[in-house]
């Protein structure tokens, strides 16, 4: 799950969309606080960055919403309990929580970067969606800029040296137009590029090494977050038809089962947004599938059956964004984002199991005020959620054994792709 940072929303937004009619209109009011929208490719602050370049300031609260006297979202019902009272990470005292080592540890590791200001056109990297390692020394970079319509795949070996560029934008085979995940299967001889559009594509590897486009199939939702094990994907997408959000595909695209409730609201416009948003990460080795939504601190876990397994709850932040559902004097109904990132208390989760140990990496980032933040990071056992703290630092990296890959972004300049390897 790389992260990367938004330009458009420095400033801070309130961004929302109003239902008049059963059509929907873009607003947005001016809050006067400065947001970092560095995110994971898979939430919804990627949403609303998007939405920076639909919205025009209004200027005042109340032309959104028409004051705070609507609903808050996430509600209390809405955010479940551990499933055992040991599964409570309590972050309230954070003297506390002594940093510990960095996560993860690159000690001795020689490092290399691919992506350049300027060189030739592969090396320019524009808006690097995701990572992925096919487990032959390969290194996947998917690389879809939505302002320009541009978007490929750079592979690129452990030393950080191109090796090729495969698929481009467009909706031919072979092609992908809003591009979110790349998802490479277990013996590393296929990857699956997955999105917003409906369509995965298959790109299977050749005696050459090389790889090509076999074939495409239908998701029913999309994919806002997909991870990958055992022959199967997974995607997270909301289907009003079966009421789950996360759905089991075999990655040759038959649909197994659905599982994970949605958010509950009686206001559709609610279910839809927060039930999509959020990442998905696949530990294959125990054959579990973990959770985060985006505003609520529950890491949750289900059985590759779609079984809950356990919840992990974070006590001691709140989000870093809200909704607020209300009504206006004509009967429309507002749904408005609150972002709050840097207000002392506020938090979020990330989640990996890029260390490939068994075990779930979950970061809590949390604001202490002033633009500081502490990043704790602890390992949690897939199959039962039992934790340790590991440390403090970023989980938001790809490994296999001795390799450790991350994306560094750069505000206002091209992004790298930093590869670390033991010598």
């Amino acid at each position: 799950m790389q992260r990367t940072t938004c330009g458009c929303c420095d400033d801070g937004e309130i961004l929302g969309f109003l239902l008049t009619g059963g059509k929907r209109s873009w607003n947005q009011t001016t809050r006067n606080q400065e947001v970092d929208m560095r995110f994971d490719f898979n939430t919804l602050w990627g949403t609303l960055c998007l939405l920076c370049l639909l919205c025009q300031p209004l200027g005042a609260w109340d032309a959104a919403g028409q004051g705070n006297q609507g609903k808050r979202h996430p509600t209390p019902e809405n955010t479940p309990s551990a499933t055992d009272p040991s599964l409570v990470i309590d972050v309230s005292d954070d003297s506390q929580w002594q940093e510990g080592p960095y996560v993860p540890d690159t000690t001795g590791m020689k490092t290399e970067t691919f992506g350049r200001e300027d060189g030739e056109l592969y090396e320019l990297l524009a808006w690097v969606q995701d990572i992925a390692i096919d487990g032959h020394g390969s290194i996947f970079i998917l690389d879809a800029d939505w302002r320009s319509s541009f978007g490929t795949v750079h592979v690129i070996n452990r030393e950080a040296r191109y090796l090729e560029s495969i698929g481009s934008t467009g909706e031919g085979p072979g092609e992908f137009i809003h591009p979110l995940h790349i998802l490479v299967d277990d013996v590393g001889e296929r990857f699956l590029i997955a999105g917003n559009e409906r369509e995965v594509d298959i790109f299977e590897r050749q005696d050459t090494g090389a790889y090509r486009y076999v074939n495409s199939w239908d998701t029913r939702t999309g994919a806002n977050s997909a991870c990958i094990m055992r022959n199967h994907v997974y995607l997270l997408g909301y289907d009003p038809l079966n009421g789950h959000s996360i759905h089991k595909y075999t990655v040759d695209g038959e649909y197994v089962t659905g599982f994970g409730e949605p958010y509950k609201s009686t206001n559709p416009m609610v279910v839809d947004l927060l039930s999509t948003e959020g990442s998905l990460s696949c530990i294959a080795q125990q054959g579990v599938v973990g959770h985060v939504r985006d505003n609520i601190p529950v890491l949750t876990a289900f059985s590759e059956h779609g079984d809950l397994l356990w919840r992990v709850k974070v006590e001691g932040i709140k989000p870093e964004f809200e909704v607020l559902e209300s009504f206006s004097s004509d009967g429309s109904v507002s749904v408005s984002f609150m972002a709050y990132p840097n207000d002392k208390g506020r938090g979020r989760l990330n989640l990996s199991e890029a260390y490939s140990d068994g075990n779930f990496y979950l970061g809590v980032s949390k604001s202490l005020g002033d633009k500081v933040k502490r990043n704790l990071v602890f390992r949690v056992d897939a199959l039962s959620g039992t934790f340790t703290h590991a440390g403090h630092g970023n989980v938001s990296y790809v490994t296999e054994r001795d390799l450790i890959v991350r994306l560094r972004p750069k505000r206002g300049s091209a992004p790298q792709v930093v590869v670390r390897s033991r010598q």
